[in-house]
């Protein structure tokens, strides 16, 4: 297990707050993710995400093109067309192979697609028990079976925090993670979140808050629950600061990863 697991970071570009308050730029929030991606490679964090939005509160619309000015300061780490075969794709991969995986939320039926597909299956759990996600995981084993194939690895996808201590993790993080909670719930019909669901989450579900052990005994939990080969992190949150975010990836690498590896080895 500790050999092959891998621990990432994903963000939309969450747009952050300044000192004063006030929300940044567009411009700047994606020059803080560039420079929290930098901070990642420089921990050794395996890999960073990028999400794709097109609406005010997510700086990031072209993922790629930050990806781009991402590596020229780290390094290099595509459907409506006939299929490629043994194409040779430019500029080649500096390091390694480039992976694909396919996110499911909790549709078997895109759980049976990733295995047609022979690709990874990453589960975006963002809220209740991750265990509760274990029948996708034996439907993906058995398809795979059925199929004649080895399996491919699964991951999971969730947010956190971290801090020096719980406490200040969770008073860190509730108010602007209850604003970007609270403006995507009104859009989907959502009731508010209370601190009772936050605390909740925190405790029992799907939200990676806490003091660097407490994340890591939760990430080993989830790891040996599901028999994951990958966790990322979505690490912003709203508009938490980009300071705070700064120090979140920092604890992160040096200090959760190497707990979980040893939690799980």
């Amino acid at each position: 297990m500790t050999t092959s697991l891998e621990f990432g970071l994903d963000t939309f570009g969450d747009v952050t707050r300044d000192a004063a308050g006030a929300p940044l730029s567009h411009a700047q929030v994606i020059r803080n993710v560039i420079d929290e991606a930098v901070l990642a490679d420089e921990l050794g964090i395996d890999f960073i995400g990028l999400g794709e939005h097109h609406r005010a509160d997510f700086a990031i619309s072209a993922p790629e093109v930050v990806l781009a000015a991402i590596a020229a300061r780290t390094t290099w780490q595509g459907k409506l067309r006939a299929p490629l075969n043994n194409q040779l794709v430019f500029p080649p991969i500096e390091h390694g192979r480039l992976k694909t995986w396919i996110g499911v939320g909790g549709s078997p039926e895109s759980v049976v697609r990733a295995a047609r597909y022979d690709l990874p299956l990453m589960l975006a759990i963002i809220g209740g028990d991750p265990k509760r996600f274990a029948p996708y995981v034996e439907l993906y084993h058995r398809a795979f079976k059925q199929l004649g194939r080895p399996v491919k690895p699964i991951g999971v996808h969730s947010p956190g925090y971290v801090a020096d201590s719980d406490e200040q993790a969770r008073e860190e993080l509730f108010a602007d993670y209850k604003a970007m909670r609270d403006r995507i719930g009104r859009e989907r019909g959502w009731p508010p979140m209370g601190r009772d669901e936050f605390v909740r989450e925190a405790d029992h579900g799907s939200l990676y808050v806490g003091s660097p052990e407490t994340v890591a005994r939760k990430i080993a939990a989830t790891v040996k629950a599901l028999g994951i080969a990958r966790f990322q992190l979505k690490y912003s949150a709203g508009p938490l600061p980009h300071e705070r975010l700064m120090r979140s990836i920092e604890l992160y690498g040096r200090k959760v990863v190497p707990l979980v590896r040893d939690m799980v080895a």
